[in-house]
């Protein structure tokens, strides 16, 4: 679990870092931080994998909690996220959970 914590970290301060020389060091105009900010967001929740895809997702379509740019950028993750393979997925399940899918569902 530590692993996955140092992961989710160093990808926040990786696109965190991308955003901010993208917005020339906080000195662009607001718009552009904004926007910068917004595909760096995009970019970490798909390197971050499916359960924070699924979770831009939701951001995505909450136009009334979230700003615009979230909105627009993260509703990119609707319909343009790469596919997982199948092979991938059963790795990531039998890693977890210590059994193959077809123990763990019927």
């Amino acid at each position: 679990m530590a692993s996955r914590a140092l992961q989710i970290v160093g990808v926040a301060l990786k696109c965190g870092s991308a955003a901010a020389v993208a917005s020339h060091g906080g000195l662009a105009p607001a718009h552009v931080r904004r926007t910068a900010a917004a595909r760096q967001l995009r970019a970490a929740f798909e390197e971050l994998g499916p359960a924070w895809i699924k979770l831009g997702q939701l951001i995505s379509v909450r136009p009334d909690l979230f700003p615009a740019e979230w909105v627009f950028e993260l509703g990119a993750l609707q319909d343009s996220v790469a596919p997982l393979p199948a092979g991938e997925i059963r790795r990531i399940i039998e890693d977890e959970f210590g059994y193959p899918p077809e123990t763990l569902f019927d």
